[in-house]
């Protein structure tokens, strides 16, 4: 068999994904949004293999996935900083292929499960955010799965 079977899945290959940056947000068009902790309403996902990076936003009414080169010279957690927008530098997570607990499709949800989290109390982008960068949390030093400390930047 030939094509796509062969290829492990894209979120298997958790080594090849040298930086995870979660980004986070007060921006929303969405009122019910707006009782959610200022720049902290919604979060989305970059990763880079050193050669390009996909983010993936999920939205309510879809999840949108870009990809962009990752040329010399281009700094992508820069460019969000310079968007007003709140950077952490984390890892993916290698997690047993189980069940994620079940949850509403949110922008969080979404950005767990692609680090491989599946912490039931985090909902909203605050609370990952806190997670995050909890001191349990912190690396320090190179991690298995990207080549990057885990750092915040706002």
């Amino acid at each position: 068999m030939s094509g796509l079977c062969e290829t492990p899945p894209l979120m298997d290959r958790v080594g090849s994904w040298r930086r995870a940056l979660v980004v986070f947000s007060g921006q929303t068009d969405l009122p019910w949004l707006r009782a959610l902790k200022p720049g902290y309403r919604h979060c989305f996902v970059s990763l880079s293999d050193g050669a390009r990076w996909i983010t993936l936003e999920p939205l309510s009414h879809c999840t949108e996935i870009s990809h962009y080169p990752d040329t010399e010279g281009f700094d992508m957690k820069a460019f969000y900083l310079s968007h007003g927008l709140t950077v952490v530098e984390t890892r993916l997570r290698k997690v047993p292929r189980a069940c994620a607990p079940l949850w509403f499709s949110t922008c969080v949800e979404g950005v767990k499960r692609v680090l491989g989290l599946h912490e039931p109390w985090i909902i909203t982008p605050y609370q990952l955010y806190r997670f995050l960068t909890s001191e349990k949390n912190l690396v320090v030093g190179k991690d298995f799965a990207c080549n990057s400390e885990q750092i915040v930047y706002t």
